[in-house]
């Protein structure tokens, strides 16, 4: 007999199994009516987000079964034994530590497909997710934290917006692991309460906000989007780095956990800027088809206002983070720094892709890009006072984080120098070509030092992501300069109209050595048996 027959022939008044009622009901102990896809009380609410039932090995969102898992039979190494099974795909242990080395609007149909699995076998296997069911998974396979979310929303940040602009059709390929994504944050949300754990509570919601985008269901994720956003607000404390570290073996787990949920609350701000204006502009009339025009400047108000809240929630952070009075704390803070910065750089890239476009508001974003250089200039000089503070105490330890800390600091002012010459053709100013010159030198002076640095090995792991990511960035940086501005390695092609930009390729690509020189010591030191020998 099936569901769907019993449900009807049951009397209205008759109480309805323990086992037939949504996850939902049953931890609230409510009557449920059993209604699939959404019962009644979840339907009125919850505002008819599709109820999870548990059918006997079977875990449903609605209508749509998956068979539940069994833990132990996770292979210990999916990720290395997926990568061999899929090598001609093109995909290599170098993809998945770099989620920028490709562009996934190339990728084919097959392609993306492989992609995805890839990106969902190690949010599983590495990172462990917010269910307690990925938490047995994390502890079988050896992951004793569980927490280290940072590389999965850098990896899914990368496909996310893609989706968003690119993506012409839902994407079918997604299909086999739609449902496992839909059933993990499911699970999370029915066992979860906000009030519980709110960090948790708003990664599932980003989650179904994911699956519903991958399908171009625009509006149920603006929805799932926006709970995430409003957890965020409810509860800023669970999301917040510590500010207060003290000397002692706990240090790396709270600063690990501090730099995950910034992480997070970054990339939550600045992909939700991009839904939004996504589906704002569905709804003034362009097709959801058709990626949006950023350059009509009927648009380009609009579209800064949406902005404006984001930015400005970042920038806030940025400063909080950096503040002058936290110069007696522990520099495992400032390892938390650098998602922050990087997600106001975008905010500036993206204002940026809005404001070329429309004459009037070029001044306006020469402004907020300068604004930002200066906000870093004044971070590097706390930098700078607080190393020279930390080397009269004899701190060792101190002194290496804050020159690693100021690496990165330099790396985002050379992208941001970047952005603005590449914005600012006839426009940039002495000045700013004076800064950026300074700034490339005292990167290359930083980074010696640190490639001269015999305690490297005490560097925490976190530093080599950074550089990694930084390295990444400046590549697809040199790549938009060599094709927007026909740059060449020899000596003629060069822009005449343009010769800062010939100038920031130099600075870039001797930046670029010296960051890959850098990663290189530091895996060394610190991972010598992943060089093979």
């Amino acid at each position: 007999m099936s569901h769907a027959y019993r449900m009807v022939t049951r009397p209205p008044n008759e109480p309805l199994p323990k086992g037939e009622a949504c996850l939902v009901c049953r931890r609230k102990k409510k009557r449920c009516d059993g209604v699939r896809p959404v019962c009644g009380k979840c339907q009125s609410s919850r505002g008819g987000s599709e109820c999870v039932y548990e059918d006997g090995g079977l875990v449903t969102l609605g209508s749509v079964g998956v068979p539940a898992e069994d833990a132990t039979l996770v292979p210990p190494s999916p990720i290395v034994e997926f990568l061999n099974n899929n090598a001609g795909m093109g995909l290599n242990a170098a993809d998945f530590e770099d989620p920028f080395a490709f562009d996934p609007t190339t990728l084919s149909e097959s392609d993306m497909q492989v992609r995805f699995r890839l990106i969902f076998v190690s949010y599983r296997y590495e990172i462990g997710i917010c269910g307690p069911l990925s938490k047995q998974q994390a502890i079988i396979l050896g992951d004793k934290s569980g927490t280290f979310v940072h590389p999965f929303y850098v990896d899914f940040a990368h496909l996310f917006g893609c989706l968003i602009y690119q993506r012409k059709s839902p994407i079918q390929s997604f299909k086999p692991l739609e449902a496992g994504f839909f059933r993990m944050a499911s699970e999370s949300l029915a066992a979860v309460k906000e009030s519980e754990d709110a960090f948790t509570y708003a990664q599932a919601h980003w989650l179904m906000a994911y699956g519903y985008l991958t399908q171009l269901h625009y509006p149920l994720a603006e929805k799932y989007l926006e709970s995430c956003v409003r957890a965020v607000e409810r509860n800023p404390a669970a999301f917040l780095p510590h500010l207060v570290l003290t000397k002692g073996p706990e240090d790396a787990e709270i600063s690990e956990q501090s730099q995950d949920r910034t992480a997070f609350l970054a990339s939550l701000i600045y992909y939700r800027t991009l839904l939004r204006i996504r589906v704002r502009d569905a709804k003034s009339g362009v097709p959801l088809e058709e990626p949006v025009n950023w350059l009509t400047a009927h648009n380009a108000e609009r579209q800064l206002r949406i902005l404006e809240g984001s930015s400005g929630g970042i920038m806030n952070h940025l400063d909080a983070q950096f503040s002058p009075e936290l110069t007696g704390i522990y520099p495992h803070l400032f390892k938390m720094c650098p998602p922050m910065i990087r997600a106001a750089t975008m905010l500036l890239a993206l204002d940026s892709s809005i404001l070329e476009g429309s004459f009037q508001h070029q001044a306006l974003w020469f402004e907020r890009t300068r604004a930002l250089i200066s906000k870093l200039r004044s971070h590097l000089d706390t930098l700078t006072d607080m190393h020279t503070q930390f080397s009269q105490a004899g701190d060792a330890d101190g002194c290496l984080s804050l020159q690693c800390c100021t690496v990165i600091v330099l790396t985002h002012l050379a992208l941001n120098y970047n952005l603005l010459g590449k914005h600012s053709m006839n426009t940039a100013t002495v000045d700013d070509q004076t800064l950026c010159a300074d700034t490339v030198n005292d990167l290359a002076t930083v980074t010696q030092e640190l490639r001269n640095e015999s305690s490297m090995r005490r560097v925490h792991m976190y530093t080599g992501i950074c550089w990694k990511k930084a390295l990444s960035l400046c590549r697809r940086e040199m790549s938009e300069l060599i094709l927007k501005h026909g740059i060449t390695t020899g000596s003629s092609g060069y822009d005449p109209v343009a010769p800062h930009i010939c100038n920031m390729k130099g600075c870039l690509l001797g930046h670029i050595a010296l960051l890959t020189q850098a990663h290189q010591l530091h895996c060394a030191l610190c991972f010598p048996s992943t060089l093979g020998g």
